[in-house]
């Protein structure tokens, strides 16, 4: 008897697919869940199966990324991914503890060692609605700062704007110290 459910028990799980390995080729990120199609490594075709991601956090993994894939009802036809990797474009420059957020063509923004954030890209954007704040006693830069509108130094004390400041500056004179006595002309240079 015992000999009969071990077997019915080895059937069972045998008709159960266990996860299986494969490679992207096409992502469809334009519904609610992204749909991943791709082939797996036995050769057996993965069709419009349901990326499913962390809360947060979404990717667009390239073409030729490996692939895990959980059979729903152990039904190839039926399965989702929950996980994806590529070697090439994996950063490899992170130590133990650290982690980072890449994209394929090498941009990153890393949590380093040391409580350091660091990003590496060509062009950095920050869409703010309402204000940006630097809580910091430094700021540094090696390139050139523009502002389409006007900056002010010592916000908290009084201080002035930089328009105010060339307007000042513009506009300002001296006393001479001659026997005239009246004032000099304005700079030459103006700011």
């Amino acid at each position: 008897m015992w000999t009969q459910i071990d077997q019915r028990i080895k059937r069972a799980l045998n008709g159960i697919r266990l996860a299986f390995r494969g490679r992207v080729t096409t992502v469809k990120n334009t519904g609610p869940v992204q749909l991943v199609s791709g082939q797996g490594l036995a050769g057996e075709p993965i069709l419009d199966a349901e990326l499913f991601q962390q809360f947060g956090l979404c990717t667009v993994p390239p073409e030729g990324s490996m692939l895990i894939a959980l059979p729903v009802g152990g039904k190839s036809s039926h399965s989702i991914i929950v996980a994806t990797e590529h070697g090439n474009y994996r950063l490899k420059i992170l130590k133990s503890g650290e982690a980072a957020l890449y994209s394929q063509d090498g941009a990153y923004v890393a949590v380093r060692r040391g409580r350091v954030v660091e990003s590496v890209c060509d062009d950095f954007i920050v869409t703010a609605k309402n204000s940006v704040q630097f809580k910091t006693p430094k700021v540094e830069t090696t390139g050139l700062i523009n502002a389409a509108l006007d900056i002010t130094d010592k916000v908290g004390s009084g201080g002035k704007s930089m328009a105010a400041m060339r307007s000042s500056y513009n506009d300002h004179d001296h006393r001479e110290n001659n026997q005239a006595g009246g004032n000099t002309s304005k700079p030459n240079q103006q700011v």
